[in-house]
């Protein structure tokens, strides 16, 4: 937008044309695109005359929007000095990503941090070495007793085992009080030794990457206390690889009263013991991903939740998500043997000729299913929606395909599902199936009006080919000629397009 063009809407409004004056018409995203570009040589389409006027107009607002200079890129210490001196006592990010041993990563750029820790609102840490692990913890803890009295989300990632952590540690049992957000990848021992309370954590995610024979195991009493000391916890997420949890926590059971996401990737054994010692809220949604023979612990798993679920004093109706693949389906029986009721189903990856198998012993234990995500990688889309006739409730039907000849050509199968009032389909085709895609996008077309014709309950119809399939202007048009539906089209590009039958 040119700078007469501003000044005529704000005269426009009864706003003198300030310098500053387009902060108030403009969110903070133009802001920061405009900053970006000004950054550095980044390719413009426009004509560099039009570029150059918009950036004089708006320059000296980047230079003192403050928020613009709060995140910073420590591996940068030209632009770290100046974006710490421009953003006044804004709440600072600090990222510093040498995770690939880039070499530029500079260690005395963190002594200019040192007072203005007190600023420090997240820090994210992907660490290559030790040597630079040891100089930047050494260097936060040094001179104060709470290195980031206002730090809200700490995230620590080290390539490799490091042997010296206590430096991390004790970083970490300082801040720790104040940290809403914490992540932690590839520590070999974990939890640390702290006796502070996890008083404002809302999330906990930890990646144990064993990658070393000698590995540490976990202490299961350990990791209790810790969850103990977060009463507030929300969001909890474990992924470990071959980390065995051992030790005995006897009776103790951690009572969580505001988890609602649990998503443990771990060896069924583990997953048992853990929640076996956790209660946490019935709506809560619950993924599980075993790293070893899944399906020979599936039954503990399922034995145990769906203990905690009919324990639960909490009134129906609850939903509960559950994700089928192909390594999992004989748990996913398992839970529907049990009786559990069901709200959201995604079934993904699912494996070649199993259509009898899916079909006779696990969708009929998910009857009272409403909306099902359906994921095909192999096989024609109508075998897939002939099995799910024993959802007579489904309401919400979501497909998506990754084939290069999709088919979806019987409108007979629509009419099985009474309920459905939205239908989806994703396509990711080539651009040479121009063809292929529209004869795909007609066959769904006609089983929508069909089911339309017959029931008259679906609602909407989606078509969203993946983010970069472009249809040509000829496939549109006879598209349209072809159709009754409206179309939306946004820059000659198909993004989520909705479409309704017309009247």
């Amino acid at each position: 937008m040119a700078s007469s063009q501003v000044s005529g809407i704000e005269v426009r409004e009864g706003n003198p044309p300030t310098p500053l004056g387009p902060m108030n018409r403009l969110p903070p995203e133009i802001l920061s695109h405009t900053f970006e570009i000004l950054q550095g040589p980044v390719p413009v389409e426009q004509p560099w005359p039009v570029f150059t006027q918009v950036c004089r107009w708006w320059r000296s607002v980047a230079l003192a929007h403050r928020p613009l200079w709060s995140r910073i890129d420590m591996t940068k210490p030209k632009l770290t000095r100046i974006s710490l001196r421009r953003s006044k006592c804004a709440p600072l990010q600090l990222h510093c990503d040498d995770i690939e041993g880039s070499g530029n990563f500079h260690l005395p750029v963190w002594k200019n941090i040192v007072q203005r820790l007190a600023r420090v609102n997240e820090l994210h840490l992907h660490l290559q070495s030790e040597t630079q692990m040891l100089y930047i913890f050494n260097i936060l803890i040094e001179d104060s007793k709470i290195p980031a009295p206002h730090l809200d989300i700490l995230e620590i990632e080290l390539q490799r085992l490091m042997d010296l952590q206590e430096p991390i540690f004790l970083f970490m049992d300082r801040a720790v009080p104040c940290v809403r957000h914490l992540r932690l990848k590839n520590f070999d021992t974990f939890p640390w030794r702290t006796t502070s309370p996890f008083s404002r954590l809302l999330a906990l995610d930890l990646e144990l990457e064993s990658l070393w024979a000698d590995s540490d195991s976990l202490d299961i009493s350990a990791l209790l206390s810790m969850l103990e000391m977060a009463p507030s916890l929300e969001s909890l997420r474990i992924e470990s690889h071959f980390v065995p949890l051992l030790g005995d926590p006897g009776d103790k059971i951690v009572d969580l009263p505001n988890l609602h996401h649990v998503d443990l990737s771990w060896s069924s054994a583990n997953i048992v013991v853990l929640l076996e010692h956790l209660r946490y809220p019935l709506a809560a949604t619950v993924i599980l991903a075993g790293e070893d023979s899944f399906a020979h612990g599936a039954w503990s798993i399922v034995e145990i939740l769906f203990q905690q679920l009919t324990e639960d004093t909490m009134d129906p109706p609850y939903k509960l998500s559950i994700k089928i693949d192909s390594e999992s389906s004989l748990y996913m029986q398992a839970w529907g043997q049990a009786g559990v009721p069901l709200w959201d189903l995604t079934l993904e990856n699912l494996p070649p000729r199993q259509e009898t198998l899916i079909s006779s012993q696990i969708l009929p234990f998910f009857s009272t299913a409403s909306v099902l995500f359906l994921s095909i990688s192999n096989g024609d889309v109508d075998d897939y929606l002939r099995l799910l006739r024993p959802l007579p409730e489904l309401e919400e039907l979501h497909v998506t395909t990754l084939m290069r000849r999709p088919t979806f050509c019987d409108p007979t199968i629509m009419p099985f599902l009474p309920q459905l009032k939205m239908l989806e389909l994703q396509c990711d085709v080539p651009e040479s199936y121009d063809t292929r895609t529209l004869r795909y996008i007609r066959c769904v077309v006609a089983a929508y009006i069909e089911h339309k014709r017959l029931h008259g309950s679906l609602g909407s119809l989606v078509i969203a080919p993946s983010e970069n399939y472009r249809f040509s202007r000829a496939v549109f048009r006879e598209l349209l000629e072809h159709t009754d539906l409206s179309w939306t089209l946004k820059t000659g590009k198909l993004i989520g397009t909705r479409a309704r039958a017309s009247s």
